[in-house]
C-alpha cells in the first residue's frame, strides 16, 4: 500500500510539472503574438500534438516499468499532426537549409552572409526569412555538409524529413537513456519528451542531432572502449561545439581510470586538434571563418542566468561576459577536482557532465529551451528532478518579448533552479546511483 501512494504522489508529481509547462507555452504563444503578430494557423495542431502524447501516456494506463512501451503509441500519434508544420516562432531552420544551399551552389556560408549580393542567383524561397543575415555561419563544418543534402529538395519536404529524422532522433535518444532512469523519476520523462517534441521535432532545432553521438560517446567511454568514444565525440563536435565543456570531466576521467592515459590524452589532444584544423580550412585557412561564432560569443544576450544581472547592475555587457566564463572555468575545474578526489562513489563521468552542464546553462549569456538536451538527460539519468524542473521552466525566457521590463523577472524564475539543481547534487554525490552503468554501449 504504501509503495503504491508513493507512486501516486510521483505521477501526481509529474502532472504538476506536465500542466506548468503547458502553462508556459500558452504564455510563450501569447507573449509571440504580442511582439510580432505571430500567424496561430499552428497553434492548435501544436496542442493536439502535445495534448494526444502528454494525456495519452497518462491515460494509457502508464506503468512506469512498461513506460517505454506503452509511451510509444502516443508519441507516434503525437508527431503526425506536426510533420510539415511551419516551426512555431523559430526561424533557425531557415539559415540550417539556406546555408545548406549556399554550400552546395559552391560558396562558403563562413565567409559570405545571407545578405551578400554575390548570392543572388542562388535561388530560394526563404532566404528573406534567414534571421541575422549579415551574419556569416556560426555553425560546424558537418552541420553546413549535413544540410547541403537538402539543397535539391523544395523547402515543405526538406522540412518534413528534418522532423522524421528529429523524431527517429529523440525517441532513439529516450530509449537509450530510459534503463539508466530510476523508476522513480521515470513520469519526469513525459514533460521532458513535450520540451523535445516541440524544440527538436517541430522546430528541427541541431541540438538533437549534435547529441546523439554525444550521448553514445558517453556510453562507450563509460564502457572503456575510448577509440570508438573519441569518434562519436569528433562526430559531434562536427554539428556543434557544445561538447567541448566534457573535455575536463573526460580528462579526470582518464587521468583516473583510463588504460594508457598518455597513449589516450594524446589521441584526445589530436581529435580536438582535428576539429580545430577542419573548421579552419573549410573557411580558406583564414580566421574570418570564426566570425559568425565570435559574433554570437561577443553579442548575443538571451535570457542569461548571470549576464542579465550583471548587466542591469549597469555592468560592461564585456565584461560580464568575462566574468561569467571565468566563473564556468573555475566552477567546472573545481567540480572535476571535487568528484575526482571523492572515487570511487561521486567519481562518474556522468556526474560531472551533469555538473558541467548545470554551470553552462546558469552562466552562458543565451539560454535557449532546446539547450535544455545538454541537461535535461544527465539530470534524468542520475535522478536530479531539480535539473530537470530547471529544464521545463527554460520556456519562460520567451516572455521577454511581450514584456521586456520583467526580464529579470523571468530570468529568476528560470535560474532560480540552478541553486537547489547544485545543492541536492552535492547533498546525495556519494550515492553510487551517480555512476553510469558501464554495459555495452550499443
Amino acid at each position: 500500500m504504501l509503495m503504491i501512494r508513493k507512486q501516486e504522489k510521483r505521477i501526481s508529481s509529474s502532472y504538476i510539472y506536465l500542466i506548468f509547462f503547458l502553462w508556459t507555452i500558452c504564455l510563450r504563444f501569447f507573449a509571440e503574438s504580442q511582439s510580432s503578430g505571430i500567424d496561430f494557423a499552428n497553434v492548435p495542431v501544436f496542442l493536439l500534438a502535445y495534448g494526444t502524447f502528454g494525456l495519452g501516456s497518462f491515460l494509457a494506463g502508464l506503468k512506469l516499468k512498461d513506460f517505454k512501451r506503452i509511451a510509444l503509441f502516443p508519441f507516434l500519434l503525437s508527431i503526425l499532426p506536426i510533420l510539415g508544420t511551419e516551426p512555431l516562432f523559430e526561424n533557425d531552420h531557415y539559415r540550417y537549409l539556406w546555408e545548406g544551399q549556399v554550400f552546395s551552389a559552391g560558396f562558403n556560408p563562413y565567409l559570405i552572409a545571407p545578405a551578400n549580393d554575390l548570392l543572388t542567383h542562388v535561388v530560394s524561397s526563404f532566404r528573406h526569412l534567414v534571421g541575422y543575415n549579415l551574419l556569416t555561419s556560426p555553425y560546424s563544418p558537418g552541420a553546413i555538409l549535413f544540410y547541403s543534402f537538402f539543397s535539391s529538395i523544395k523547402y515543405k519536404l526538406s522540412l518534413t524529413i528534418l522532423q522524421l529524422i528529429s523524431a527517429i532522433s529523440v525517441w532513439g535518444l529516450m530509449k537509450n537513456i530510459l534503463p539508466e532512469i530510476k523508476k522513480d523519476y521515470l513520469p519526469f520523462v513525459i514533460p521532458v519528451m513535450l520540451l523535445f517534441i516541440k524544440e527538436f521535432i517541430q522546430s528541427v532545432h541541431i541540438d538533437i542531432l549534435c547529441y546523439i553521438p554525444f550521448f553514445f560517446s558517453i556510453r562507450f567511454f563509460v564502457a572503456k572502449e575510448f577509440h570508438k568514444g573519441l569518434v562519436f565525440l569528433i562526430a559531434s563536435l562536427m554539428f556543434k561545439i557544445t561538447p567541448l565543456l566534457i573535455i575536463p570531466s573526460l580528462v579526470a576521467s582518464i587521468i583516473s581510470d583510463g588504460i594508457r592515459p598518455l597513449y589516450q590524452l594524446t589521441l584526445l589532444s589530436l581529435g580536438i586538434l582535428f576539429c580545430g584544423l577542419l573548421f579552419y580550412a573549410v573557411g580558406f585557412f583564414s580566421f574570418e571563418a570564426t566570425n559568425g561564432i565570435g559574433a554570437f560569443a561577443t553579442h548575443w544576450v538571451w535570457n542569461g542566468g548571470l549576464l542579465i544581472p550583471l548587466l542591469r547592475l549597469g555592468i560592461d555587457s564585456q565584461v560580464a561576459r568575462i566574468v561569467c566564463g571565468i566563473v564556468l572555468i573555475v566552477s567546472v575545474s573545481g567540480i572535476v577536482l571535487y568528484l575526482f578526489r571523492r572515487r570511487p562513489y561521486a567519481f562518474s563521468l556522468i556526474a560531472m557532465i551533469f555538473t558541467s552542464y548545470l554551470f553552462l546553462t546558469f552562466l552562458s549569456p543565451v539560454s535557449n529551451p532546446w539547450y535544455s538536451v545538454w541537461l535535461a538527460i544527465p539530470s534524468l539519468i542520475i535522478g536530479n528532478k531539480f535539473g530537470i524542473v530547471y529544464c521545463l521552466f527554460l520556456p519562460l525566457g520567451y516572455l521577454h518579448f511581450s514584456t521586456p521590463q520583467l526580464s529579470v523577472l523571468f530570468t529568476v524564475c528560470t535560474h532560480i533552479w540552478f541553486f537547489p539543481s547544485l545543492i541536492s547534487f552535492f547533498k546525495f554525490s556519494h550515492a553510487p546511483e551517480l555512476i553510469f552503468r558501464p554495459k555495452e554501449a550499443l
